[in-house]
C-alpha cells in the first residue's frame, strides 16, 4: 500500500470529520430505460436530482399500489428521504414473493418470466442490490397497459422451473416452490405525510453514548452538576424557545417522579446577561403555575460553548447552532450518558435514568439491538481538546489532555 494512497485516505477522513461532502455536491442522477437499449437522463424531470451527499437507495412498493417507491440514505441531512411514486396510475403490474424450501430459502438467484398481452417481462431476485442497501425482496414487475397474464414461470436457483396459471394483473402473490401461488391480501401500511404538522415539535433525537464521557470538573461546574448521590438531567432552554417552555413545564410537573428515581433536574438558561431579566420573568410565571423548589441556573456563554463542543464531539460533525431544547443525562459518577436534541418525553428520561444513571452498562447493551463488540470505538479526545481550547474552555481541555497522556 503506497504512502500517497494512505495519505489520500487520511486527508479524505479529515475533510469528512469537518463536515465536507464526499460527493462534491454532485446531484443525484436518474436514467430512464427507453426499452430500445438506450437511456435518457430524467434527473431534473423526476425531482430526484437532490444535492444531498447520497449513499444508498432502496426500492420498495411501500404503499402497495403496484409501483416502486424509494428510500434515499444520505451522509448529511436530511439523512433519510422517502420518495413516493405516484406515476404508475392506469398501468398494470404484478408483485411476487418467492420462497424456495429446497434451496436457499430466500430464493436468491431465481428468475421470473411473465408474458402479458403477448409481451415478455423478466426479473432476477438479487441480494445486496446496491451500495450499503438492500431493496425489498418482493419483485414488482411493471406490465405497461397489459390486461391479461398468459404465462408465468419461476426458474429456481438450481434450474428447476415451475409454471403458474390464472395469475392476474395488479395482484400480489406468494409463491412457494412446488406449490400453487397464493394471493397476498392488501395490508395497511404506514403513510408518510408530505410535511410535519405545524405548531407541534417533533420527537427528540436520543443519542445514547456507546462509551460514556467523563465530564471535566469545570464542565460539571458550568452545568451546575453538584450532587453526586444520583443522576442529573441538565435541561438547556432560552426565553425565546417556545418548545423549551412546553418541555420545562412538563419536567416540573413530574418532579415527584424525578424524586422517586433520585434524578435531579437542573434547568439551565443560556440567554446571556442581556436577556436574563426576560428569563427570570418567564421562570416566575412558570413557577407560579407549577410550584417548585428547584432553582433556576444561568449558564450563558461557557455552558453554551461547552455544549457545542460536546455535541460536535459525540456527533462527529460541526454544530453551527444548538437546536434547543437540549437535555444532558449525567450519571451519578459524573459521566455524560445520553443526549436529547428536541422535546423529549419525560417517561423516556426516567427509563434512561434508571438504566444509565447509576450503574455501568456494557457497550453491547447500549444500543437498540444487542450484539457483541469485538473492539472499542476510540474517542477522538484530541479533537475534543482542540474544540474546548477554541471555545476558551482551557480548564476542561487540560483535563482531557491529561487523559490522553495516561498509558
Amino acid at each position: 500500500m503506497g504512502e500517497d494512497y494512505v495519505n489520500g485516505w487520511a486527508a479524505t477522513t479529515k475533510l469528512m470529520a469537518a463536515g465536507k461532502s464526499w460527493s462534491g455536491n454532485e446531484r443525484n442522477c436518474v436514467q430512464l430505460n427507453c426499452g430500445d437499449g438506450t437511456f435518457v437522463d430524467i434527473s431534473a424531470a423526476t425531482g430526484l436530482d437532490f444535492l444531498d451527499d447520497g449513499r444508498a437507495v432502496a426500492s420498495v412498493d411501500w404503499d402497495g399500489d403496484g409501483d416502486l417507491d424509494m428510500w434515499l440514505k444520505n451522509r448529511t441531512g436530511p439523512q433519510l428521504r422517502f420518495i413516493r411514486n405516484d406515476s404508475g396510475e392506469g398501468r398494470s403490474s404484478i408483485s411476487l414473493e418467492l420462497e424456495d424450501r429446497k434451496g436457499n430459502r430466500d430464493a436468491i438467484g431465481a428468475r421470473v418470466k411473465i408474458v402479458a398481452d403477448d409481451k415478455p417481462y423478466s426479473r432476477v431476485l438479487f441480494a445486496g442490490d446496491g451500495y450499503l442497501s438492500q431493496s425489498s425482496k418482493r419483485l414488482v414487475i411493471g406490465l405497461g397497459e397489459a390486461k391479461n397474464i398468459q404465462e408465468a414461470t419461476v426458474t429456481w436457483p438450481d434450474g428447476i422451473t415451475d409454471s403458474f396459471d390464472g395469475l392476474e394483473v395488479n395482484k400480489a402473490y406468494r409463491i412457494v416452490r412446488g406449490k400453487p401461488a397464493e394471493i397476498i391480501p392488501p395490508r395497511n401500511v404506514p403513510t408518510i405525510s408530505k410535511r410535519a404538522p405545524e405548531g407541534k415539535p417533533g420527537p427528540a433525537a436520543r443519542l445514547v453514548l456507546k462509551v460514556p464521557l467523563p465530564l471535566a470538573p469545570s464542565l460539571k461546574k458550568n452545568f451546575a452538576v453538584t450532587d453526586t448521590s444520583g443522576p442529573t438531567l441538565v435541561s438547556l432552554w432560552a426565553h425565546w424557545c417556545k418548545p423549551c417552555h412546553v418541555e420545562l413545564r412538563e419536567l416540573l410537573r413530574r418532579t415527584k417522579d424525578f424524586d422517586k428515581t433520585g434524578l435531579r433536574l437542573v434547568p439551565l438558561n443560556i440567554d446571556g446577561p442581556s436577556h436574563q431579566s426576560d428569563a427570570e420573568t418567564l421562570w416566575r410565571e412558570i413557577s407560579s403555575e407549577i410550584p417548585t423548589d428547584i432553582e433556576l441556573q444561568f449558564g450563558a456563554m461557557q455552558a453554551t460553548a461547552a455544549v457545542a463542543a460536546l455535541l460536535e464531539h459525540v456527533r462527529e460533525k460541526p454544530v453551527e447552532s444548538i437546536p434547543l431544547p437540549v437535555n444532558l443525562l449525567i450519571s451519578a459518577d459524573g459521566q455524560l450518558q445520553v443526549v436529547y436534541l428536541g422535546v423529549v418525553e419525560v417517561d423516556e428520561i426516567l427509563r434512561d435514568a434508571a438504566t444509565y444513571g447509576r450503574n455501568a452498562v456494557k457497550a453491547s447493551k447500549r444500543f437498540q439491538f444487542e450484539g457483541r463488540w469485538y473492539f472499542r470505538v476510540p474517542r477522538d479526545i484530541a479533537g475534543l481538546v482542540e474544540r474546548l481550547k477554541a471555545a476558551g474552555l482551557d480548564d476542561a481541555a487540560t483535563f482531557y489532555e491529561s487523559a490522553l497522556r495516561k498509558p
